[in-house]
């Protein structure tokens, strides 16, 4: 007998910890999902290691990637029973104007007929769609458009306090190794919330807080300064 498929993937960090994805979760990052679209099914029992990532950032990639995949889950859910909503109004609504074509029809021969002194043509009950019947939900646009729009926005508060309360090392782990698995909203995220704690610094706290080592000389600097004034209080995301 054939063993079943597997629906979770053990990845191992370079320090040993073992962290269980779901299949939806590992869909995420295009780098995971390309790796387990080429192994058989086999080699997905097999823990696969990961000398670039450590354990307690691979723990946070994960946690986020399943709940990434419950939204995405809910989302997809959410606008299939939409476009069946709509399906069954369009249909709903082909009804009513054959219907009301037939009807038309009918009173104008039973006009024509009377004003010409013949019987009037026999009639077809035409009956009106039962409303109960046919009922089809009005769509959510409400929160249709809070879908339609969570991925222009910046990220969704989940996002923001889950990323957002991160210690700044962790954070740069976690950017860097969502970078290594193609987590592109992950990346974004990231970067992001980098983007927003530096946002009220001055040069020498970004230095500080991006570690970058100051090598112009006092002269290069004032003139970049100079050069750069017009930037002075922009943000750039």
């Amino acid at each position: 007998m054939s063993a079943q498929p597997t629906n979770t993937l053990t990845l191992v960090s370079n320090d040993g910890v073992s962290v269980t994805a779901t299949k939806a979760a590992v869909a995420m990052s295009d780098f995971l999902n390309d790796m387990m679209a080429d192994l058989p099914e086999e080699a997905l029992d097999t823990p696969v290691p990961f000398t670039e990532i450590d354990g307690q950032t691979l723990q946070n990639i994960i946690q986020w990637c399943e709940h990434r995949a419950v939204y995405e889950a809910e989302k997809a859910a959410f606008f299939a029973q939409e476009a069946e909503n709509k399906r069954k109004t369009d249909e709903l609504m082909k009804k009513r104007e054959e219907r009301a074509a037939k009807r038309r029809v009918q009173q104008e021969a039973a006009a024509h007929a009377a004003q010409s002194g013949q019987d009037p043509p026999a009639q077809t009950i035409i009956k009106d769609i039962d409303e109960q019947e046919e009922h089809v939900p009005n769509p959510d646009t409400e929160r249709a458009h809070e879908y339609e729009t969570r991925h222009v926005q910046w990220m969704s508060e989940w996002d923001e306090e889950f990323i957002g309360q991160l210690p700044k090392d962790d954070l740069f782990r976690l950017a860097n190794a969502a970078n290594f698995l193609a987590i592109e909203a992950l990346l974004d995220y990231a970067t992001k919330i980098v983007a927003k704690n530096m946002a009220d610094m001055e040069t020498e706290g970004m230095r500080e807080y991006l570690n970058v080592k100051n090598d112009f000389d006092p002269e290069e600097e004032k003139e970049l300064v100079e050069q750069l004034s017009w930037a002075e209080g922009r943000y750039f995301w």
